[in-house]
């Protein structure tokens, strides 16, 4: 990523030559920044990404790579972001962390190109990032960052395959993510509804001789669906929990 350091010291050394041309609301007169998606996105950022997340996208837990390319997404957008739906596009963005890595994860296009789009709201806006000292230590975001130290399963949990929150966080992620929107659910539900029929199956044949093999097969595959490169895995953890220990 020499290629995205470069490109990072050149941006910021625009912005600290005149800063206020940067900040100006109207398009046609606004100072932008050129992000190079050939570096950010490059095969071998996205491949990395798509390894790391088992091709999941890395809001929605979908497995995305078997219909669609992905978006390389910025959590902290690059050129412009809003605080919440009310807000008006602030300039600029956190421009200088285009490139780097703790910053980018592989996105399905809905809900990055549909919901996400440039919000990202903090739990206290003063404590934004300053784009001359660039410190985001102090921030707080309202979303939860998938990469982050938090853990999603704290603040989000699944009732069937429809997600519900536990923290003002969880809303937030869900709100503007787009986490239950209708698509989305049934295809959880499809999932969902293949292995509760399997548990039924379990329970029906509790007394055949062949019981001990049907749980061993159900508890197989749950151990495959709960695992980190499965799809949707945060779903099935939240409805099979009195499973998970023998397993």
């Amino acid at each position: 990523m020499n290629e995205g350091v470069a490109e990072r010291n050149a941006n910021s050394a625009l912005y600290e030559g005149a800063s206020a041309g940067f900040h100006l609301t109207n398009n046609s007169t606004r100072s932008k920044f050129e992000f190079s998606s050939d570096i950010y996105a490059h095969d071998t950022v996205k491949e990395l990404l798509k390894h790391i997340q088992s091709h999941k996208c890395c809001f929605c837990e979908a497995k995305i790579t078997h219909i669609s390319y992905g978006d390389v997404e910025h959590f902290r957008p690059k050129a412009a972001y809003k605080q919440d739906e009310n807000s008006n596009l602030e300039y600029p963005g956190y421009f200088w962390l285009a490139y780097e890595w703790s910053n980018l994860y592989l996105s399905c296009q809905i809900c990055n190109g549909r919901n996400k789009l440039n919000y990202f709201p903090l739990e206290d806006n003063l404590n934004r990032a300053n784009p001359l000292l660039r410190d985001i230590a102090l921030e707080d975001p309202s979303f939860i960052d998938p990469g982050g130290n938090i853990n999603p399963e704290d603040h989000i949990s699944f009732h069937g395959a429809i997600p519900e929150s536990s923290t003002a966080k969880g809303t937030i992620t869900i709100k503007y993510l787009g986490l239950d929107r209708e698509e989305l659910n049934e295809d959880r539900l499809e999932s969902l509804a293949r292995l509760r029929a399997l548990e039924n199956i379990v329970e029906i044949t509790a007394d055949s001789i062949k019981a001990p093999e049907a749980r061993k097969r159900f508890l197989d595959l749950l151990e495959t669906c709960v695992s980190e490169w499965s799809e949707y895995s945060s779903m099935f953890k939240c409805n099979f929990k009195t499973h998970l220990a023998k397993i």
